[in-house]
This record gives structure tokens, sequence and C-alpha cells, in this order.
């Protein structure tokens, strides 16, 4: 059986190598979009993104963060938005964002890192 031209796990294996994406920022919601949109186009989609927002006000972002969970949803990945509003150190930030993930595995990402497509692969 030959195997080449598969580009990640099966589907029914997905679950078992699921992974969080933690993205720790300080960033407004329009300098996410780039590192955002890397993450739909990887050869295997992480389970769940976990966009944290340190340092900012609460915020009337709901109905862009909206917009991107539809995207996130239509290819099955979870966008999870944690806003906090005090200034929170990077380290900080990322295991803030530990709290919320629920899959076994973990990858952390920089808001300014844009991963090649199979960097979760």
């Amino acid at each position: 059986m030959n195997l080449s031209h598969r580009i990640g796990p099966p589907h029914c294996l997905r679950e078992t190598y699921a992974q969080s994406v933690i993205i720790p920022t300080n960033c407004s919601p329009e300098e996410c979009v780039e590192v955002l949109l890397s993450l739909l186009c990887q050869s295997h989609l992480p389970a769940e993104v976990i966009l944290v927002q340190v340092g900012c006000l609460p915020s009337d972002d709901s109905v862009y963060w909206n917009t991107w969970t539809e995207d996130f949803k239509k290819k099955e990945v979870a966008l999870k938005v944690v806003e906090e509003t005090s200034k929170l150190s990077p380290g900080a930030a990322r295991n803030l964002g530990l709290h919320y993930a629920t899959k076994p595995w973990v990858a952390f990402l920089d808001v300014e890192t844009i991963p090649c497509e199979n960097w979760l692969h």
C-alpha cells in the first residue's frame, strides 16, 4: 500500500494527535491576521488555537473574533480568544493559554512568527 500521497495522519487519528496552539500577544486583532491565516493553511490542522491577548482593555472586538471563529469552524478548528487586562510576561501569558488548552499536545507560537505549512506535521 503506497501512502506517499498522504499529507498528515489519517482523519481517524486526528484526535489522537490533537494539538493546541497557544499564541500570546499584546497586538491588536488586525496584527494577528497573518499568523492565524498560516495556521489555517497547515498540512495538519491544530485542533484548537488559543490566542491570549494581554494588557488589553475589554474590547468590542467580539464581532471581529466571531468572524474568525466561523472561519476556523469551517476547518474544524476551535478558536479561543482570552483577553487579559493585566500586563503579563510572555511566559505568564503562555501559562494562561495552557490553562485553557484541552488537547494532549501543545505548541507555542509567537504572533510575529509565520510557520511553514508543515510546522505541526
